[in-house]
């Protein structure tokens, strides 16, 4: 197998582009200058280029006999040798790049405590049980038993996919370990005050993800990667509001689509950005595409910056306050002092907490159910059957009872905004506009009744 790659340019970051095993992939570099993102290239490449070499090497062990030639699997399935074999089998479907470049880091964690704990365990077949059990048992008592468990079932796949093209004749103890009961979310919700606390603070940036997460509810993978082409600005539609239209990245198997309308601080947001890139915002686009952890550990700082404790009572860092419950500051730099309690971090409050916080916020004003589930997504097949039929009218009616995190003078009502309000005072939207709008929300289960609706606007008469 030959692996070719090269870089083009997306805005200000250059975007990797390689070919493996017949399939391309596409990955943000996250690098700003051609030479930097030279470097991310040939370090995304190289694990498919050990295909290549396992090829070989497989070749040579047919000429020396050390493969039968009814096609037995290799004697020897050296550990260097796997992520290439891996990543280009043809006994199961692959996943997309961004997944992908999550197995390789942990592959690559994976092997460097190999090497750091047992570096004489270099082939698969002597991975024994108690070696795997070692290795998850560090995983469970230093990560959450979530990450642990996805681990565990990344490495049982690896295994069973060798196994599988008769690549080694290893025993799959990974596929033996029981995966642990898996902890509850516990983001907790944002208060109405804690959120425009946060906003006023920031700045930049910070401030623009905080909004687009406040009022849109979108998970951080979707908030930092919006594009424009995604975003519907016109307020001409019937609800006299702008739209967000994406395919959520947890639910892309589904190919489902939310559909959801701008609030008026969103809107504002929005329409005071450039749109230099194809990314709403860019550089949160690239240091995300780069290190999606360190997007996390900058918003949850900002939250600490903010007085707000990230991680439950007894565990990872808590803020230092004095005897009126007020954060602690370092007189030297400002910042907010922290203290670590030594036992594993249980996060209760990150940028998901938006989220909880936009579903709570529409519940306590009396937001129907099926416009809330229609806006973010919900994934129950009941409830999706449910609001299969929700137009744009009751989600818009919902995002419009959120109130203002932005400094408006009267907190507890939702701010307002109409067509006028965008670039002057709009002409009312044409017979074509209107079926336009119609023919937007159209699914597949209620296509016909949109289709009736859309031609009585065309022929009124």
């Amino acid at each position: 197998m030959t692996t070719k790659g090269g870089l083009y340019k997306r805005g200000e970051t250059y975007w990797a582009r390689w070919t493996a095993a017949g399939k391309t992939y596409r990955v943000s570099t996250g690098e700003a200058t051609a030479r930097a993102a030279k470097v991310k290239l040939k370090e995304l490449v190289a694990p498919f280029a050990l295909a290549s070499e396992a090829a070989t090497i497989q070749a040579l062990a047919h000429r020396a006999g050390e493969v039968a030639d009814d096609g037995a699997a290799l004697s020897v399935a050296e550990i260097g040798l796997v992520w290439g074999w891996f990543t280009s089998t043809t006994s199961r479907k692959l996943p997309r790049a961004t997944t992908l470049k999550q197995y390789s880091f942990q592959w690559q964690r994976f092997v460097a405590w190999l090497e750091s704990n047992h570096p004489n365990v270099d082939r698969m077949e002597r991975v024994t049980r108690a070696v795997a059990d070692e290795f998850i048992i560090l995983q469970r008592r230093t990560r959450s038993a979530n990450t642990a468990n996805k681990y565990l079932r990344f490495l049982s796949m690896v295994w069973a996919t060798m196994i599988k093209d008769k690549r080694t004749k290893a025993i799959n103890h990974w596929h033996e370990i029981e995966a642990v009961d898996e902890e509850p979310n516990a983001h907790r919700d944002l208060t109405v005050a804690e959120l425009k606390a946060v906003c006023s603070a920031a700045t930049a940036d910070m401030r623009n993800l905080l909004v687009v997460g406040i009022y849109s509810g979108l998970r951080l993978s979707d908030a930092a990667t919006l594009r424009w082409a995604e975003c519907d600005m016109d307020l001409r539609h019937a609800a006299g509001q702008g739209f967000i239209i994406r395919v959520p990245s947890k639910s892309r198997k589904r190919k489902r689509a939310v559909r959801i309308p701008m609030h008026p601080d969103l809107w504002r947001t929005l329409s005071d950005l450039p749109r230099s890139s194809e990314y709403v915002l860019p550089n949160v686009a690239a240091a995300y595409a780069k290190h999606p952890s360190h997007a996390t550990d900058a918003i949850q700082r900002h939250f600490m910056e903010c007085g707000i404790d990230v991680h439950a009572p007894g565990t990872g860092s808590r803020i230092v306050r004095d005897d009126a419950g007020r954060p602690v500051r370092d007189e030297k730099t400002g910042r907010v002092k922290l203290e670590v309690t030594g036992k594993r971090a249980v996060v209760e409050v990150g940028y998901h907490s938006l989220r909880h916080a936009f579903v709570s916020m529409l519940r306590s004003r009396d937001a129907a159910q099926a416009s809330v589930s229609a806006i973010v997504g919900h994934a129950s097949p009941a409830m999706t059957r449910h609001y299969t039929n929700v137009g744009d009218a009751g989600p818009a009616a919902a995002i419009k009872l959120l109130p203002s995190m932005l400094g408006d003078e009267r907190p507890d009502e939702p701010a307002q905004i109409g067509p006028g309000d965008a670039t002057g005072p709009q002409a009312d939207p044409t017979p074509a506009e209107k079926a336009l709008a119609l023919l937007n929300g159209m699914t597949a289960q209620n296509w016909r009744k949109v289709r009736d609706e859309a031609i009585a606007v065309l022929n009124p008469h």
